[in-house]
């Protein structure tokens, strides 16, 4: 069984690196992946690239390391061999696309307790895995 736990800096995505190993056990393949979100920054000079984009690129350089350190260390966690992928990206399509590639049969992910504004006022990556995936998704809460 291949198993794809989506990890970010939460203490829920931990929970769910540990409850993948509990429902899975040793005999699983598992993969950690992590993307941090792409900044979106509007230029605000006409006359030619705003400081705001040439930012752009370090702002991508740091999320991407801090996607790869998170996917790190909860793969730690983990008493088997566990490959990495960590980057910058939408985090919902993403991991989608990983899975398929990866051909994995289910993904693991954490439920954030959020408020009913927090889900009216902010898109929600569970919501879009769970309605987009090519596989099975097992939420921990």
């Amino acid at each position: 069984m291949r198993v794809l736990i989506a990890v970010d800096d939460s203490a829920e995505s931990l929970d769910a690196v540990h409850e993948a190993y509990r429902y899975f056990g040793a005999e699983a393949e598992y993969l950690v992946a992590s993307y941090g979100r792409e900044p979106v920054i509007m230029p605000m000079s006409p006359m030619g690239a705003s400081p705001e984009l040439v930012m752009l690129a370090d702002e991508r350089s740091y999320l991407g390391e801090a996607a790869a350190e998170t996917a790190a260390a909860a793969g730690a966690e983990l008493p088997v061999e566990v490959d990495i992928e960590s980057g910058v990206g939408r985090p919902g399509p993403a991991r989608c696309e990983l899975a398929e590639d990866r051909k994995s049969d289910v993904i693991v992910i954490g439920s954030h307790e959020r408020s009913i504004w927090d889900r009216l006022l902010t898109p929600s990556v569970g919501g879009y895995v769970i309605g987009h995936a090519p596989c099975s998704v097992l939420v921990v809460r």
